[in-house]
């Protein structure tokens, strides 16, 4: 089973919020990578000095804005009758590659790209359409599902940006704690996945939710939170995830 995902994944920040959950995920991108866009390595410099790092659109909202410019400029006019039909008719070449429109108005020649994540970074797997056409071959190995578990805050919602591990100290009266599988396939998934929440090794009777309420009762001391979440597919999926929870104060 490969996870593939829309062009709204392919970004730094889905890398950095996933972590190694993310490594094998298949997304794709409109457009050649930054680096073989005909103005990627200019704007790129431009651009991380004054906002930071590019996520993914930053180049196409530029080419957008600067084809309409161009268009208005062409028609001496900001009035939609009149510079639609020079944008309609427009060559010109973009930060992105060459830019014109067909007769329905879609890029002409729009190349799509797939990328991979591999040991915490986007891979380039090929790049179809346009003016340029690059392959590679790579090998993606089939994921595991896994399970990850996250603090609840209750103002700030799950805290994706650390998963919960080694020892995890209660700070609050009541803390929710929820557990996030990835690389479950979608049959397991719609089919509903179950889940078994164990406090100090006994079950929780009647959590089979994914998440699970922890309090505060006065007592100290240590002890361990695991929750197993299971799903069946064509064969059983199951992925376990634990945390040691210090109750002191």
């Amino acid at each position: 089973m490969v996870d593939l995902a829309g062009d709204g994944a392919q970004s730094p920040e889905f890398i950095k919020l996933a972590g190694a959950a993310a490594d094998g995920v298949v997304a794709s991108s409109p457009g050649v990578p930054l680096a073989k866009m005909p103005g990627g390595k200019g704007f790129t410099e431009r651009f991380n000095a004054k906002y930071g790092q590019i996520q993914i659109y930053a180049p196409y909202a530029y080419d957008a804005v600067m084809t309409l410019v161009d268009a208005m400029q062409k028609a001496n006019s900001t009035q939609p009758a009149k510079y639609l039909p020079e944008l309609a008719r427009i060559t010109r070449e973009g930060v992105t590659g060459p830019i014109a429109f067909d007769e329905r108005g879609d890029l002409k020649g729009g190349p799509i790209t797939l990328y991979v994540v591999k040991r915490g970074k986007w891979d380039t797997l090929e790049t179809v359409g346009g003016s340029v056409h690059t392959e590679r071959r790579a090998s993606i190995s089939v994921a595991k599902p896994i399970v990850r578990l996250y603090e609840r805050d209750q103002l700030l919602g799950i805290l994706f940006e650390r998963a919960l591990s080694g020892t995890f100290a209660l700070r609050r009266e009541e803390t929710t704690v929820e557990a996030f599988p990835f690389f479950f396939s979608t049959r397991a998934r719609d089919a509903g996945l179950s889940y078994e929440w164990r406090l100090g090794g006994a079950r929780l009777e009647g959590k089979t939710d994914p998440s699970v309420l922890l309090r505060q009762v006065g007592a100290t001391g240590q002890t361990n939170l695991s929750v197993n979440v299971s799903g069946f597919d064509t064969v059983l999926e199951s992925a376990k995830s634990s945390v040691g929870i210090d109750f002191g104060r």
